[in-house]
Formats: structure tokens, C-alpha cells, sequence
């Protein structure tokens, strides 16, 4: 998960602590190779900037690709288009305004 560091100068990943179920064991994503073979055209390199970034924060790429394989199904096929609203288009240019160019 990530959020803002106690410096106030930038966004950081924190593990999330998952609750535990009745056997006290901790929930699993799936399996690794499902989760492979699900993103197989967006590995993560090892050495590369998100590989350095997952490792420092203490993040399995296991944990990392569960939780991209979980909103992937959110967005694809777990929402409906029509429950969702439309932008405020004052919304996104408040937000465009405060990003730096």
C-alpha cells in the first residue's frame, strides 16, 4: 500500500496487515505460476527501478502481482460501467492545476 512518509516528502509502500481467517493462517493470493502466467507481458525485471522499489518496502512480487491480479478483476469484470459515475470535469481540472508541469 502506499503512503505518505512522516517527512512529508513523498509516497512510500507499506505492507498491509491482512487479517487472519479462522485457522489463524494468513490469506493467500493464488499460486505464483497462475500469477505469472496472468501477467506474462508485464514482468518485472529483476534490477529494474520496481523491483528495487518492492524489495526495499518488504513487498513479494507474489503479494505485488495478487494484489494487481485482484483490481484487475475489479475493473474488467467486477464492476459495472453503468454503477460507475461519469468525471466532474471540475474535478480534473482542480487536479491538473495542482500538478506540477
Amino acid at each position: 500500500m502506499l503512503v505518505w512518509s512522516p517527512e512529508g516528502k513523498c509516497l512510500k509502500w507499506r505492507q498491509k496487515k491482512l487479517p487472519k481467517d479462522s485457522k489463524g493462517q494468513k490469506p493467500e493470493y493464488a499460486p505464483m505460476d497462475i500469477l505469472e502466467r496472468e501477467f506474462e507481458l508485464s514482468q518485472i525485471l529483476p534490477g529494474s527501478s520496481l523491483d528495487v522499489e518492492l524489495i526495499d518496502a518488504g513487498v513479494s512480487r507474489r503479494i505485488f502481482y495478487g494484489g494487481l491480479f485482484r483490481y484487475n478483476y475489479y475493473i474488467s469484470d467486477g464492476i459495472a460501467d453503468s454503477a460507475v459515475a461519469p468525471i466532474n470535469t471540475e474535478w480534473l481540472e482542480n487536479v491538473v492545476f495542482l500538478v506540477e508541469a
